[in-house]
């Protein structure tokens, strides 16, 4: 657009574009201070090295950590590099080197799988810190499958018969108590949502385990009922609550036990043909009225589990508390735009599909470790990220699976709106940057808060 526009209705204002130093992202200075305590800088460095021959003006390290920033403010196309070179407070972010577009696209083109690996390390670390501050004493797993549509010439983009469209289907694992994203692989749109489940479970339990984490939970739909896994949750004395997919058989085991009307639970014995022994199995039977035939008609749902101390309303109880993961892929799609994979080159996306849910992680500790004293319901966990984890778990996840009310934290729709979309103008003298932010601004005693609370936290150390 032309950097003086006029006003029809008036005649004598004119809005001007032409390199004021204002910025409408100041809040993002606070992010940039999170991003500190979490040592952001060196970890990439670690982890990510630039190994390209030659001198570059961008490091590798640089690069992606203006990825990450764009993507947490809302920036994520490639195209709004044009504007955020021009932010006087993404300057002072990147050390006033802001690699352009064009750069940023020859960067992605030497991306390989060893920087997914790299990537996961980076996450890694992150947890550990979250971990190591939050102190809980158990987590439930959850593993789900979505879908993220490509056009057909994207490498390994596949046909998925579900969806009726060619793409891929990332699998992903999420702490049930919290919705925070565990860890996440990006997969071909054929696999089954099973496919390398068990190692992708494998090693993320051997992470919890080897860091004091002894309560394990896993829940997983029924895509996920495969032997593999459970011998694998046996084997690491990890409690599972998996929906079974009801049969004629296991209908039959239960059929006469429900009572029209009323919801009825019932425990049994089951061992279907690809098992190697017998599992607990425990089934709902609830009824629907089928308004053509004007007729009551059962409706059956198993769950098979290893847990022996829960009764058979609780196992549903705590199986069905994985419903609310639907709200952490719907924000990881909305509001980081993890779907966007649009290169042709199938290791290109499994880097940006990391990078993007890199960026989603980071904003989650943000919130967690400022936003907790926002919570109204629940004053006293103010500044004490501790509460949002955990508390006491004991009884094996009794507390935790049934009935147990999460923190509200804010998305990240609301983490824009209040924290980093702050209008400023920069002020520069011979000594200081002031930031001159709006007397009126609504949220500055939130904004201050959040501030003093990323400050006390402790450096990451790596």
């Amino acid at each position: 657009m032309n950097a003086i526009q006029k006003m029809q209705f008036n005649k004598k204002i004119r809005l001007d574009f032409s390199g004021w130093e204002v910025t409408g992202n100041a809040g993002m200075l606070v992010f940039r201070e999170f991003a500190e305590k979490m040592n952001l800088s060196a970890l990439l460095e670690k982890y990510l090295p630039d190994r390209r021959k030659g001198d570059f003006l961008h490091t590798k390290p640089e690069m992606i950590e203006q990825m990450l920033m764009r993507i947490v403010s809302g920036m994520s196309s490639n195209n709004n590099y044009v504007y955020q070179k021009a932010d006087p407070v993404f300057m002072e972010i990147h050390g006033r080197k802001i690699a352009s577009s064009a750069t940023c696209s020859r960067l992605e083109s030497t991306f390989d799988l060893s920087d997914v690996e790299a990537l996961k390390k980076v996450q890694r670390a992150l947890e550990s810190y979250n971990l190591r501050v939050t102190d809980p004493t158990g987590i439930i797993i959850d593993l789900d499958t979505t879908y993220d549509p490509a056009s057909e010439n994207i490498e390994y983009s596949r046909f998925n018969g579900h969806y009726g469209e060619n793409g891929y289907s990332p699998l992903l694992a999420f702490n049930g108590l919290n919705g925070d994203f565990l860890k996440w692989n990006l997969r071909p749109g054929n696999y089954h949502c099973s496919t390398f489940a068990d190692a992708f479970l494998e090693d993320l339990v051997r992470f919890y385990q080897e860091n004091g984490i002894r309560d394990i939970a896993v829940r997983g739909d029924s895509a996920f009922g495969v032997p593999e896994l459970y011998a694998l949750m046996e084997a690491r004395q990890v409690e599972y609550f998996i929906k079974l997919k009801s049969n004629a058989r296991l209908q039959k085991m239960v059929s006469g036990m429900g009572k029209r009307w009323v919801s009825q639970f019932a425990e049994l014995r089951y061992r279907a043909k690809s098992w190697d022994a017998e599992r607990r199995v425990v089934a709902c039977i609830d009824w629907v009225q089928n308004r053509k035939q004007q007729e009551l008609l059962p409706v059956y749902s198993f769950v098979v589990t290893n847990d022996a101390a829960l009764s058979a309303e609780e196992v549903f109880s705590m199986y069905n508390g994985r419903a609310t993961m639907e709200k952490s892929i719907e924000e990881a799609k909305n509001g980081f735009e993890s779907d966007h994979l649009s290169h042709g080159d199938y290791k290109t996306n499994s880097v940006k599909f990391q990078i993007h849910l890199l960026a989603l992680r980071l904003a989650q500790l943000f919130r967690k470790f400022s936003f907790a004293a926002e919570n109204t319901d629940r004053p006293k966990d103010a500044m004490n990220p501790k509460r949002q984890d955990s508390a006491k778990i004991t009884g094996k996840f009794k507390k935790a699976k049934v009935g147990r009310k999460r923190i509200r934290l804010p998305d990240i729709s609301t983490l824009r709106k209040r924290i980093f979309s702050v209008p400023a103008r920069i002020v520069r003298t011979g000594r200081k940057i002031y930031c001159k932010c709006a007397s009126g601004f609504v949220f500055q005693d939130l904004f201050g808060r959040v501030l003093n609370a990323i400050q006390n936290l402790e450096v990451l150390v790596l």
